[in-house]
């Protein structure tokens, strides 16, 4: 059988502790299975969550269900707090962690089990969790990708805020915000050019607050 994807509820701004939790839980449940003689099941547990018979020790397991199992995605923002610009990251899915594995009874008790762990989202009548599909998960992961490329622009505006132009033909007008256009991180001003109001539609990069 192969890994599918699972999507884990968890407790708001837990994520990265569930993460580190249940790549400590599944570490932890195959060396007791090694230390009694239990091989089968501890090899079990490797192929479950697709752990490369290569990787020996605890820190080379762990770091590896981080990148490849156990995810919790995110994607670089740029925020501006008082003129101030820095990159952040930002969890995509707040509340929530991206398994992948091979389910069965005894590993969804293991992600169930996790401290902070609520369950698993979209269960089957027969209380097996159902996986997302690759589709859904390329998108996730595309998302991540693209934001590594190129931070997004986060920053708080409101309609009739005073903002300063420092890039493009407008460079150093001031101008009002008419519109925030915040799913394409977009502002539409007014920009007052030889005396006439003109409206202008710009990045959040091509501006900042007039303080």
């Amino acid at each position: 059988m192969s890994l599918s994807w699972y999507v884990v509820q968890v407790a708001t701004n837990m994520e990265d502790k569930v993460q580190s939790n249940l790549c400590l839980n599944i570490i932890k449940k195959i060396e007791a299975y090694k230390n009694a003689n239990a091989e089968e099941k501890a090899s079990f547990i490797r192929d479950s969550f697709g752990i490369p018979n290569t990787l020996t020790s605890d820190v080379e397991v762990d770091e590896f269900l981080r990148k490849e199992i156990v995810l919790v995605p995110k994607e670089k923002v740029e925020e501006s707090r008082n003129g101030k610009k820095r990159e952040n990251d930002r969890k995509i899915f707040p509340g929530y962690v991206l398994v992948r594995m091979i389910y069965s009874d005894d590993v969804g008790l293991l992600v169930r089990k996790t401290q902070k762990v609520s369950g698993f989202i979209g269960v089957a009548k027969d209380s097996r969790p159902v996986p997302i599909s690759q589709k859904e998960v390329d998108s996730i992961l595309q998302q991540v990708n693209d934001s590594k490329e190129k931070a997004k622009h986060k920053v708080e505006f409101d309609v009739g805020e005073k903002i300063r132009i420092i890039d493009g033909p407008f460079l150093d007008f001031n101008a009002i915000i008419e519109e925030v256009i915040y799913d394409k991180f977009k502002l539409r001003v007014n920009v007052q050019i030889f005396g006439r109001e003109t409206s202008v539609e710009l990045d959040f990069g091509q501006v900042e607050k007039d303080i």
